[in-house]
């Protein structure tokens, strides 16, 4: 019995020291990796490319888009200034927005007047907060910097290997698994189990105090896809105080606040539902003892507040029908809702397939009904149209003939403030040269994104004063 002990003693005193041993080791990897976290004011600048099919002009062969970013950032007067463009999405969208945090005030606006037009959108007090981690998702030192300085950060298991260092860590509530190559000891991946997201690292640089990975690959459950290139990281004295500043030209403030759906009649039989999923817009319309809904957005928690709405203010009126304009993701995420009660989707047949591979609904799949629709299908007294076009491989748009208006996704971005971008894409030059050429009598627009009521004049100024291709 007293050899036994004795046994169990050098076990655990030897257990003890390779458990120091895996801590000194794992704490000198992390510290390598967190190399420039302790610097407060820095610049950096990134370009990201994602292909994902769900976003793309034809889901099965998805091209890569563009998001370019340049960040400053003060953490120590908790101020930032961040310049985002975003390009090559098919149809020639181009977004370019800047917004910056000064004294506890953030402010956003855009520079195009694609989104937001001239007005200026005051953010809420966790502005700081998301550009930071923003940060983090694009820099390798910010990420490991912030893991490594978490409250409830330990060390659960190392497993190191002839290729590999693995380190299983917990951080902000959260298990992750990291790999280190044994040789040079650089971070090669994190995967985050509890959230199912992982980070792959490439191309190390130093450059002054910082150490980071100047690629970096991010992987969601979801099947989406980016790989960030990061350059020009640099220390700074202080932020410049001019990029603090609005524009003269840019007019009144709005809140960014999401806010109650609320119902508006356009006429007996139709309506449309704002600030569906932030700013988005539905419609639906009450024809032959039942209704279409137009417009599936923002997931199933948004559809089944759309239906309830419905359900409650027109409970003699089954839904029947549901629409979307096209088969990306951010129009088709609530349609799980819809089929699940019995409502039949209308789509023609590239909508169907690409519904039916959003990986989303594959659990889904089987209570699913279509029923087809074409170029110039007349259903319940909507005409559905379907524009060649170069945003989708199918896009349409639906024409309510008696009320003469239309329902469109992404074939038109004005700003709820009605005034002109300076930037017109590819596909919203061909919707409305398509109108022109159907001399299709419309007075109102109801636009998926941010504007439900576009007026004809607004359409023309826009058109007519905008020549320019993009980036």
């Amino acid at each position: 019995m007293k050899n036994f002990s004795i046994l169990i003693l050098v076990y655990l005193s030897v257990l003890a020291c390779q458990n120091k041993t895996d801590n000194a080791l794992a704490n000198k990897l992390l510290k390598k990796h967190s190399m420039g976290n302790e610097i407060k004011v820095f610049r950096f600048h990134s370009v990201a490319k994602s292909e994902y099919g769900p976003q793309s002009y034809d889901h099965a062969h998805p091209k890569p888009s563009t998001r370019e970013a340049e960040f400053y950032l003060d953490q120590s007067e908790r101020s930032y200034y961040a310049e985002v463009k975003r390009y090559n999405f098919p149809g020639t969208f181009f977004f370019w927005t800047k917004e910056f945090q000064k004294n506890q005030h953030s402010y956003r606006y855009d520079v195009n007047g694609v989104l937001y037009g001239k007005r200026v959108v005051q953010r809420d007090s966790g502005a700081y907060g998301r550009a930071i981690k923003q940060a983090e998702e694009m820099l390798s030192f910010k990420q490991i910097g912030q893991l490594y300085a978490a409250k409830d950060f330990a060390v659960l298991a190392m497993d190191p290997s002839q290729s590999s260092i693995e380190l299983k860590v917990r951080a902000n509530s959260d298990t992750l698994v990291l790999n280190f190559e044994t040789e040079t000891k650089q971070l090669l991946s994190t995967h985050n189990l509890s959230k199912n997201t992982k980070y792959f690292f490439k191309d190390y640089v130093r450059e002054g105090p910082f150490y980071y990975a100047s690629e970096i690959k991010f992987v969601d459950f979801d099947g989406f896809e980016e790989t960030t290139h990061v350059a020009e990281v640099g220390k700074l004295d202080v932020l410049d105080s001019e990029k603090l500043v609005l524009p003269k030209d840019h007019g009144a403030i709005f809140e960014d606040l999401d806010l109650d759906i609320e119902l508006e009649k356009l006429s007996a039989n139709l309506f449309v539902i704002s600030n569906v999923d932030y700013d988005r817009y539905v419609a639906f319309k009450i024809e032959k003892g039942s209704i279409m809904v137009l417009g599936a957005p923002g997931g199933a928690q948004v559809s089944n507040e759309i239906i309830e709405l419905i359900e409650t203010k027109f409970p003699n009126f089954p839904i029947e029908y549901v629409y979307i304009t096209h088969p990306h993701s951010d129009h088709m995420r609530g349609l799980s809702a819809y089929a699940k009660k019995g409502v039949k989707i209308l789509a023609d047949p590239y909508t169907k397939s690409a519904i039916e591979a959003f990986t989303p609904f594959a659990k889904d799949l089987e209570h699913f009904v279509f029923h087809p629709i074409e170029n110039e299908t007349v259903l319940n007294g909507v005409k559905f149209y379907f524009p060649t076009n170069s945003h989708s491989k199918s896009q349409s748009f639906a024409y309510f003939i008696e009320e003469e208006v239309i329902y469109e996704g992404d074939f038109l971005e004005v700003p709820l403030d009605n005034t002109i971008p300076t930037y017109m894409s590819e596909v919203e030059r061909q919707f409305v040269t398509f109108l022109k050429n159907e001399n299709l009598q419309y007075n109102r627009i109801i636009g998926h994104h941010r504007n439900g009521n576009i007026q004809p004049e607004i359409v023309e100024a826009y058109y007519q004063n905008n020549l320019q291709e993009g980036p």
